[in-house]
């Protein structure tokens, strides 16, 4: 059996096959899209865009109700925002 060295693992794929989905935006958003395809979009938080009142009431995790197309075919999507100055961990369960 071959050793896998730490530079050889990739940890996102590891837990993909688990049915875990890992998205590391922090260092670069470019890459993470390349790296995700999952992923919709990546897009900073600029504060300046809300009334500050608002900012408050922002989740950190949403869930649109989905909308049916044409076919009848609906689909959701989940976004996890992070108005904080420091990187958020989330961990998002979905039935």
């Amino acid at each position: 059996q071959q050793h896998q060295s730490s530079n050889d693992f990739d940890e996102c794929k590891y837990y993909a096959n688990l049915g875990c989905h890992i998205a590391n935006v922090a260092r670069c958003r470019v890459e993470a899209m390349k790296k995700h395809p999952w992923l919709l979009g990546i897009e900073p938080f600029e504060p300046n865009d809300y009334d500050p009142e608002d900012i408050a009431h922002i989740p950190e995790v949403a869930m649109n109700d989905g909308e049916e197309d044409e076919y009848g075919d609906c689909e959701m999507s989940l976004t996890l925002t992070n108005i904080k100055d420091t990187t958020s961990i989330l961990f998002v369960t979905v039935y």
